[in-house]
């Protein structure tokens, strides 16, 4: 599950990302994630684990499709270990936290240019490797 930090203050005034995790969780979510524009992500999970990435410092140029970018290669790059559910089950600290930082840098790569058009995997790829 995915929401921002500004959906959360509009659905529950006033909660603390990680309350609304620990609730979410309590309530059969495998993983819990909370964005924040170009600031820190965090996530939590059903087993116990906690992690944040902060996405890289970019020149924004249009913020939309962001979020649907980092949920896609959130999605993406769970689809390919095969069953979700198992995937997020089956993730460390440090495979999250790595996790959260390529599907954060997505997002930022995705403001860099007009428009809501995802990074091509090639892309974040070679942003990755500078």
């Amino acid at each position: 599950m995915k929401i921002s930090a500004e959906e959360l203050e509009i659905l529950n005034p006033g909660w603390s990302a990680e309350a609304y995790a620990r609730g979410a969780i309590g309530a059969g979510a495998r993983m819990v994630l909370v964005t924040d524009g170009g600031n820190t992500v965090h996530a939590w999970t059903a087993t116990g684990l906690e992690a944040s990435a902060t996405p890289p410092t970019i020149d924004v140029v249009d913020t939309v499709g962001a979020g649907d970018t980092f949920q896609a290669c959130l999605l993406s790059r769970l689809a390919e270990k095969g069953d979700m559910s198992a995937a997020i089950d089956a993730l460390g600290v440090a495979d999250l936290s790595e996790l959260l930082h390529i599907c954060a840098t997505a997002a930022a790569l995705t403001s860099t240019w007009r428009g809501a058009d995802l990074p091509r995997s090639a892309d974040l790829a070679a942003y990755l490797e500078t």
